[in-house]
């Protein structure tokens, strides 16, 4: 595909000339004995307009389609606005099949039903020099704890229960170690329980890691990490499901699944103000305070440098104000479709703790090896994501654990 701008880039007029090349093609096509019918050219999926305002451009060479997405009743399903115009090979026709595959983009990226694999790093936190675990600082890598925390279960039975419980989590700040566990650690057992409390900082935020996911208070909140660098990540519908977890050992395991029962889009440098009497005060201490400190050079958060994220890919070149999104979570008190954010837990008291559960779903959801990046499906029937959920708690209550479903705030000293 040639290109006559002289920094490689195609132009609008250029890229309109490709097209209609691809419609008289396929107006010839057309007479072939072979060819289907009602039919239209699929020349890309994406937002035509936002490509070529682009300078960074991914262009998916291949698609072989299937039946289902295209079924003989209702060929036209998926780009309803190209009905009527399979045999107009003419240039209004043209502008208006490439309008209808934009818009079918844009409509999937806005507020959809979505299931997410989110990966993060798995590696369990270690105790300092002192014993216990300084705040975690943005010249280390994100990991995982294995907490003593007051909070609520359901139990396998179904019944509800409250009082300390253990269960992994992501929690940056500092970290008193109640005691050293003798689980097998080849297998995922945990080394260390830990109590999270937080002491802010004096001089300020400026080079520590912020919590996200955050646990803790009456909903899960989700806020900020890979979303600088993901639209679809700030494009979650209500009734979404975040599963996060890490790779380990060829398994996916699991450590936090939020469901999606609202949002509000935030600028990071504001977020403060933005959110204050919306959110646990505890969440903009630990939360809130790093990230907008950091807006410059933080990791999970928009950054003008090239950082690795917490997910270990490198980052994209993004302003610090970047519109984010956060979500909270939906409880058992306020399901949607009977779903509600959950973390696998254990009554506490287990002298070797817990690993985390593996899990396992379809593959055209779920990828048992991805430790970068996430995987996304959009546009799914609440029915669908309803049945993932329902087969996350399902191998949570398999592996003999509870769903924590809240846990009390940590305390600031």
């Amino acid at each position: 595909m040639g290109v006559s701008g002289t920094d490689g880039v195609m132009r609008k007029s250029e890229f309109g000339e490709v097209v209609e090349g691809a419609w008289r093609s396929f107006g010839r096509a057309a007479a072939l004995g072979s060819a289907v019918t009602p039919a239209v050219p699929i020349l890309f999926f994406g937002d035509v307009d936002a490509y070529l305002g682009s300078r960074l451009r991914v262009v998916t060479v291949g698609l072989n389609p299937s039946s289902r997405e295209f079924p003989a009743d209702d060929p036209f399903q998926r780009f309803p606005l190209a009905e009527g115009i399979d045999r107009a090979v003419r240039s209004a026709s043209t502008r208006d099949a490439n309008w209808a595959l934009s818009r079918r983009t844009r409509s999937e990226m806005a507020d959809s039903c979505c299931f997410v694999q989110f990966p993060h790093p798995g590696a369990e936190y270690r105790p300092g020099s002192s014993g216990g675990r300084a705040w975690n600082t943005l010249s280390a890598a994100h990991a995982r704890k294995f907490m003593q925390l007051s909070g609520e279960w359901i139990d396998t039975d179904g019944h509800t229960a409250s009082g300390d419980l253990w269960a992994w989590g992501e929690w940056e700040p500092q970290s008193r170690l109640l005691r050293r566990l003798d689980g097998p650690e080849a297998r995922g057992y945990p080394q260390h329980l830990w109590h999270p409390y937080y002491v802010i900082p004096d001089g300020g935020y400026r080079g520590l890691h912020n919590t996200d996911p955050f646990i803790f208070g009456e909903r899960f909140l989700y806020s900020n990490c890979k979303q600088p660098t993901s639209p679809r990540l700030r494009s979650l519908g209500r009734g979404s499901v975040v599963a996060f977890g890490s790779s380990k050992k060829g398994r996916w395991v699991l450590d936090t699944v939020l469901v999606v029962a609202g949002f509000v889009d935030y600028q990071q440098t504001a977020v403060r103000s933005a959110l204050a009497g919306s959110v646990p005060e505890t969440f903009l201490d630990v939360t809130g305070g790093p990230l907008a400190a950091n807006s410059q050079h933080g990791k999970c958060g928009p950054a003008l440098e090239e950082l690795t994220g917490c997910g270990g890919g490198r980052r994209s070149r993004n302003g610090s104000d970047t519109a984010l999104r956060l979500y909270w979570g939906a409880t058992p008190q306020d399901p949607v479709h009977g779903m509600f954010s959950f973390f696998p837990a254990m009554p506490a008291g287990r002298a070797e703790g817990f690993p985390r559960p593996g899990v396992e779903l379809p593959e055209c959801y779920f990828t048992e090896s991805l430790r970068q990046g996430h995987k996304q499906s959009c546009g799914l029937a609440g029915e669908t994501v309803a049945l993932l959920w329902d087969s996350l708690a399902e191998q949570v209550d398999a592996a003999g654990l509870v769903l924590g479903t809240r846990a009390a705030l940590p305390l600031a000293l």
